[in-house]
C-alpha cells in the first residue's frame, strides 16, 4: 500500500494547492484548462474556507513531502471530489488510496454526506481507473453540450 497520509489543508498550504493545480498535466485534465492566477486562487481559497468546504493535503507518510490534494465541494448531502497528485505518483496506487482516505475523512467530519461524485474527462484513463479501484461506479449521466459564444 502506498505510504501517504492526508491532513486538513490550512492557509499555509494554499500556495502548494495553487502550484499543483497549475501544473500543465493537471490543467489538461481539468474541465477548466486555463491557468489559475494567484489572485483568482486567493479568492477561491477564501471562499472555500468561509464555506467550510473540505480540502486535504496529501503527503508522503515518511517525509511529509507535499504530493497532492483531495478536495470536496459539498452541496446538500452530496459532495464532488477533486484529486491532484504529482505526476511521479501516477499509476502506482497513490490515487486510489488518496481517494479512499479522503472519502473516509469526509464521512467522519461530515456525517450527513451520503454520496460522493467525481466528474472525469472521458479520455482520462488514469483517474478513471483510480476511482473505480477506490470503489466508485458509473452512473448514467446526460451529455453536456456547450456553445462557445466567443469563438
Amino acid at each position: 500500500m502506498p505510504g501517504i497520509s492526508l491532513r486538513r489543508a490550512c492557509d499555509q498550504d494554499s500556495g502548494k494547492l495553487w502550484y499543483i493545480a497549475n501544473l500543465p498535466y493537471i490543467r489538461r485534465e481539468s474541465f477548466s484548462p486555463q491557468a489559475i492566477t494567484p489572485e483568482d486562487h486567493v479568492r477561491w481559497w477564501a471562499k472555500r474556507v468561509a464555506e467550510n468546504q473540505p480540502s486535504y493535503v496529501v503527503e508522503d507518510s515518511e517525509t511529509q513531502e507535499f504530493v497532492g490534494y483531495v478536495r470536496f465541494t459539498i452541496v446538500g448531502n452530496e459532495a464532488e471530489i477533486s484529486v491532484a497528485l504529482l505526476d511521479r505518483l501516477h499509476g502506482k496506487g497513490y490515487g486510489q488510496e488518496a481517494i479512499r482516505v479522503g472519502c473516509k475523512m469526509l464521512a467522519e467530519e461530515y456525517p450527513g454526506i451520503n454520496k460522493v461524485h467525481s466528474s472525469i474527462k472521458a479520455d482520462n484513463g488514469k483517474s478513471l481507473a483510480a476511482f473505480i479501484k477506490a470503489g466508485f461506479h458509473y452512473e448514467r449521466v446526460e451529455h453536456k453540450l456547450t456553445l462557445d459564444l466567443t469563438a
